[in-house]
């Protein structure tokens, strides 16, 4: 068995819980892998390689990818991500679209990001985890966005 698999990733499983299961169904003696990561928390297409497809995968890894997210403004977390603790709450002004769309001009090209503190390192499979710096990332299209009044219960 040959061939690619769009899997729709469920929230709480890590991409490797989801090339396990596929392991599972095809058999051990098969190869499977992934072609990009998605946290636990992250919902998506998680293209699955089996067999000789393998080979394939760093080249469907180079490939454009795009994300919907949800920011919840004035919010910090212990990981920086919506999984972590709350550690600090700021009420947060009306911004106009303008304000908006200036903030995320400099998002757009090349850009250094810090993964949040969930995506780690492991030496050799186990052992502490160890951060990792920053990335180098292009956003080649402009962020889209709407405008989400929270009434302080969200």
């Amino acid at each position: 068995m040959h061939g690619f698999l769009n899997i729709n990733k469920p929230p709480g499983l890590t991409s490797h819980d989801v090339v396990a299961r596929v392991r599972r169904l095809v058999g051990r003696k098969v190869k499977v892998g992934h072609a990009g990561t998605l946290d636990p928390a992250a919902t998506g297409v998680l293209p699955v390689a089996i067999g000789y497809a393998t080979r394939l995968i760093e080249y469907v890894g180079e490939a454009g990818k795009g994300y919907i997210g949800l920011v919840h403004l004035g919010r910090a977390t212990s990981t920086d991500d919506a999984a972590g603790e709350i550690v600090a709450e700021l009420p947060v002004p009306h911004y106009t679209p303008a304000q908006i769309e200036a903030a995320v001009a400099p998002l757009r090209g090349t850009i250094m990001q810090v993964p949040p503190a969930f995506p780690r390192c492991t030496l050799m499979g186990s052992g502490p985890t160890i951060g990792r710096g920053p990335a180098k990332l292009w956003c080649w299209r402009r962020a889209r966005y709407r405008w989400i009044a929270w009434n302080g219960s969200n």
